[in-house]
């Protein structure tokens, strides 16, 4: 895999996690591996497209040190629910 797909992995299973954690079903969006389908790999075509952009964005800090450019620490998601988070639940359903 190539720097940006891992990022792009990384990314998209976050995602799913909190997509899990706010009463989505897991088996309804799969890890970047699992995705099977046609419209998950256009999705994550799409994914990869755009986390191209972010990088790109980022290349004025290319070569300082990681911890200068990114100070906080990736932590799964703490907050409590919002009433979004409720919303989605319950379109999902």
């Amino acid at each position: 895999m190539t720097p940006v797909e891992k990022m792009a992995e990384a990314y998209w299973n976050a995602f799913r996690d909190g997509f899990a954690r706010v009463g989505g079903d897991p088996k309804q969006y799969p890890t970047w591996k699992g995705g099977k389908d046609p419209n998950t790999r256009a999705v994550q075509s799409e994914t990869l497209r755009c986390m191209r952009h972010a990088v790109e964005a980022l290349k004025p800090f290319w070569g300082k040190d990681f911890d200068e450019i990114f100070q906080d620490k990736p932590v799964k998601r703490s907050a409590a629910r919002t009433v979004q988070d409720d919303l989605m639940a319950e379109k999902l359903k």
